[in-house]
């Protein structure tokens, strides 16, 4: 399975400031171009608690100097689990592997804003 970058939007804060936040504090990126993607409504189940989580979507273009940047991070100095491993995979090879699986339609670039809900 695949992650992508994110977390929680504070308080105050537009969406797009918490990605350029996250990414920051996940990746060490700076000066990306976000734009809004979209939202999704992603509806599951966990330990036995049904969950409605809504989520914006911001989506950027990394330069070949900020992937290489990220592939050689050290995850110490990073907000990312130990264990994490960064990889990048061509967009064709993590759709289908992203939860929500809503996710796939709002990642190509330039696809237009798209509201999504997940079911699982």
């Amino acid at each position: 399975m695949f992650k992508l970058p994110g977390g929680a939007v504070k308080f105050g804060e537009s969406a797009i400031a918490a990605a350029v936040r996250e990414v920051q504090e996940e990746l060490q990126l700076t000066e990306l171009d976000f734009e809004p993607a979209g939202t999704v409504e992603a509806f599951f189940t966990l330990a036995g608690v049904d969950y409605h989580q809504i989520i914006l979507i911001s989506r950027a273009l990394l330069t070949d100097k900020q992937a290489t940047h990220v592939v050689n991070l050290h995850l110490d100095e990073v907000d990312l689990a130990p264990d994490t491993k960064l990889v990048w995979q061509p967009l064709t090879s993590v759709q289908g592997h992203l939860l929500p699986n809503a996710l796939d339609a709002l990642l190509p670039m330039g696809a237009p804003y798209q509201h999504a809900v997940s079911y699982r």
